[in-house]
């Protein structure tokens, strides 16, 4: 019975100590995938304004756009010819690699690889938008009549 006594808060320190050593995972914050307002112009004005295929309103507009891809914006009015705009998503190469490099010497001192960490940054940001923007930034078009 001694021996139960004296193994029993060995043990439960035992358990203690590893479970305290153990790396503690922190919930990850949902991916928030960033948006940029394109302003949408035209000559003449009240044509209509699709992105990507959805009407959106017609003009003059402000567009709200996913940063995290490319776009494709179509102006038409009836009489006129329609204009396509490509508005591309243009990643920051600096913003990029200053994140990484960040990201990786906060990992540096950790049980975490640091190399890994870095690559997880640039994933999260090619699928938020953060480092990139749009352009053009502004889309206006001079409509041109049909013949």
């Amino acid at each position: 019975m001694n021996k139960i006594r004296f193994l029993f808060p060995v043990i439960m320190g035992l358990c203690l100590m590893m479970t305290s050593c153990q790396k503690k995972e922190r919930p990850e914050p949902p991916l928030i995938i960033m948006k940029q307002v394109v302003p949408v112009s035209s000559i003449p004005l009240g044509a209509q304004v699709y992105a990507d295929g959805e009407l959106i309103g017609t003009t003059p507009i402000a567009v709200t756009l996913e940063r995290n891809r490319h776009h494709q914006i179509t102006v038409f009015k009836d009489g006129f010819v329609p204009q396509n705009v490509a508005v591309e998503c243009k990643r920051d190469p600096a913003k990029s690699l200053g994140r990484a490099f960040t990201t990786m010497l906060e990992n540096s001192g950790s049980f975490d690889d640091p190399i890994a960490a870095a690559a997880t940054s640039f994933r999260k940001e090619e699928y938020t938008g953060e480092a990139s923007m749009l352009e053009p930034a502004v889309v206006s078009v001079e409509l041109v009549p049909e013949k």
